[in-house]
């Protein structure tokens, strides 16, 4: 990281100069308002609570699961160099998913891709079920594989079209929150429940149920607009 990508990051980046407009003075970039809601406002809205919901249950049950995916398979039958190749293909799949995901979210709203890849990994956790057969363990890797990564690649596109770009960084932050306790909490549920049951099958059960949830949360969202429309003072106050 200290090696590649921070060099990386200071050669590359470059933020947008602003283009002097004839016959206005020069703005600072300090000084433009963005539209969005402050962090306060933002707390009391409806989409901020659901794209914490959101985050923290699909984090805690596909972590969860993908943390345990090789004991499981091979519990199951498989060879441990079997299980590590399969988890090995899971990634190059997942860099071609991250190409989809984004060329939806192009046509699609963000939200809507997030509640399509909760919904798609709920049927991947369902293959699960019969991943001693090659088909079903192939057909759980490529659909999970490839939505995998649409929370990391679209969340700040629905908490920009829900929140806003005025204070983008700092509802990310606090949102992530949610996702660093779902990531955390994820494989210790799923490994509590093996010791008791003996068994993934309720671990699988309740991630597929919080893949559910997850979506209906996503879709709760709401656009910016009708954030602001819901608080006729941030219009009032945005007009001024």
């Amino acid at each position: 990281m200290a090696l590649v990508v921070i060099p990386a990051l200071a050669t590359f980046l470059r933020e947008r100069p602003l283009v002097p407009v004839d016959g206005l003075p020069s703005v600072k970039p300090e000084s433009i308002l963005l539209p969005g809601l402050e962090v306060s406002e933002a707390l009391k809205s409806r989409s901020f609570w659901m794209i914490a919901v959101a985050q923290l249950l699909l984090t805690t049950s596909w972590v969860g699961i993908a943390a345990h995916f090789i004991p499981y398979i091979v519990g199951i039958g498989y060879a441990p160099a079997t299980a590590a190749a399969i988890l090995s293909v899971s990634f190059v799949v997942s860099a071609g998913g991250n190409l989809i995901i984004g060329l939806l979210a192009d046509r699609l709203k963000g939200r809507i891709v997030i509640a399509l890849a909760c919904v798609s990994m709920a049927v991947g956790f369902m293959f699960l079920f019969a991943a001693a057969r090659g088909g079903a363990l192939a057909a759980h890797v490529i659909i999970c594989a490839t939505v995998g990564g649409a929370p990391a690649v679209l969340m700040p596109m629905v908490v920009a079209d829900s929140l806003g770009l005025r204070r983008l960084g700092s509802t990310l932050g606090i949102t992530g929150i949610s996702s660093t306790i779902g990531i955390a909490a994820g494989p210790i549920i799923a490994g509590r429940i093996f010791d008791v049951t003996g068994s993934y099958s309720d671990a699988l059960w309740l991630s597929i149920a919080m893949s559910w949830m997850a979506a209906a949360a996503i879709l709760g969202c709401r656009p910016l607009a009708k954030e602001q429309s819901s608080r006729p003072a941030l219009v009032d106050a945005s007009a001024a």
